[in-house]
């Protein structure tokens, strides 16, 4: 047993970086948390849910791989969406391997620029067919001709019954470990799934019930801030407010009577008790803070700089 772990140890290890890119809205995230097995990014049914790059870590064997589900493509000079484009484009920029997340559902012009940023991408690279489940039988079709006419490896994937589980075609992962260079070590040490802490998880999941649970514009003109966060025996003590851009969404934000408020605050409390295994003290505000997604120092202060 101890020549064996000496082996191991001695073995060349791979470690690198991976790219989720794709559409808003077409899996991106879903696939991370399948991926590492755990709740690392947040999902919603509404497009443009995750804001920032965010990172999974992989480690199996000696193979480690780190994960960017980056925003969907988006493309504006100002704001808040501004900062989405330099996120997807930063994710491209410094991976080994990108993942294009091909959703069936998506229309033609959105189809046809992930396909123009295939072309123009030379690094390695390979495509997961989404939504594969939802019957767009023709649409899959022209899917894999045009990803096969480039040369393009793809996968497919679907889920399973009503829950965010996937199932996806065999080899996905292999390939991407198999894709890895080879390193002196790892980035992140072997039990790590997320570099993300628990406070800004915490932020993000109080996010994911934001665009739960309002509808249209509002969440989009949403921002949430963790003011105080502390670890006390048995519990977290969470303090976090849910920032408006106008004053006329903090009615819709708050609801009737606060019930509004209240679902996003029990849901979220759920969650992170789910996840951090710990109960929680979740105390829930909203504030305004005029155009917030518009300024820089606003930008900024809710941690998108």
């Amino acid at each position: 047993m101890e020549i064996n772990k000496q082996t191991n140890e001695n073995k060349m290890k791979k470690a690198g970086y991976v790219g989720i890119v794709g559409l808003p809205n077409a899996g991106k995230s879903t696939l991370l948390n399948h991926l590492i097995g755990a709740k690392v990014s947040i999902t919603s049914n509404k497009p443009q849910t995750t804001r920032k790059n965010i990172l999974g870590i992989l480690t199996e064997g000696n193979s480690q791989c780190v994960f960017v589900d980056a925003p969907g493509f988006i493309q504006s000079p100002e704001g808040l969406n501004s900062y989405l484009e330099n996120q997807w484009k930063g994710a491209i920029e410094d991976v080994d391997l990108l993942v294009f997340v091909i959703n069936l559902d998506a229309k033609r012009e959105g189809f046809d620029k992930v396909m123009d940023l295939v072309d123009s991408i030379s690094k390695d690279k390979i495509a997961l067919i989404t939504k594969t489940d939802l019957n767009y039988d023709e649409r899959e079709i022209i899917v894999e001709r045009e990803l096969s006419e480039r040369g393009v490896e793809y996968f497919k994937s679907k889920r399973k019954g009503k829950s965010e589980e996937l199932q996806i075609s065999e080899g996905f992962k292999e390939r991407i470990l198999n894709s890895l260079p080879e390193s002196k070590g790892f980035y992140y040490e072997d039990e790590l799934y997320t570099p993300q802490t628990l406070r800004e998880l915490s932020s993000e999941i109080i996010l994911e019930n934001v665009f739960r649970f309002l509808n249209a514009e509002v969440p989009y003109e949403t921002g949430v801030q963790v003011r105080g966060f502390e670890e006390k025996p048995g519990r977290y003590v969470i303090h976090a407010d849910v920032c408006v851009s106008k004053d006329r969404y903090k009615k819709i934000v708050i609801g009737k009577n606060g019930e509004t408020i209240k679902r996003i605050g029990t849901e979220s409390r759920k969650s992170m008790e789910r996840e951090f295994g710990s109960k929680i003290f979740l105390d829930l505000k909203v504030k305004e803070k005029e155009a917030w997604n518009k300024k820089k120092g606003g930008l900024k202060e809710f941690g998108y700089a």
